[in-house]
């Protein structure tokens, strides 16, 4: 566990080592599939939300992968994952505008 997984979890690293890391996702099933999607060799991208309220990175984008030996034995699984919380929050407030859009463009309409 690298310092970016302390700041998205908002745990300290001693504390999840040894842990089930999917059990820090909010879906934690969705995250549960794609690790072992990856022990298969399958790449399975997914977003996720810490499920801790300490968290400093709420919304990630993670695409774990495993890495093997040459006779094709798991040694590890390597998430790598990327904060999107500032691109959600501008796709929440677009969507959000264009709906007040189409509304001020249906309601001038009624009078027509």
């Amino acid at each position: 566990m690298n310092e970016a997984t302390v700041k998205a979890t908002g745990v300290p690293r001693e504390q999840i080592i040894g842990t089930h890391f999917p059990d820090y996702f909010t879906e934690p099933d969705k995250a549960e599939e794609a690790y072992q999607q990856a022990f298969k060799g399958a790449v399975s991208n997914f977003l996720w939300r810490s499920a801790t309220s300490r968290a400093k990175l709420p919304t990630c984008f993670t695409m774990p992968l495993s890495l093997r030996t040459k006779k094709g034995f798991v040694t590890r699984v390597f998430a790598s994952a990327r904060d999107i919380t500032d691109r959600k929050r501008v796709e929440e407030e677009n969507r959000k505008r264009e709906s007040y859009t189409r509304s001020l463009i249906e309601a001038s309409l009624d009078p027509l």
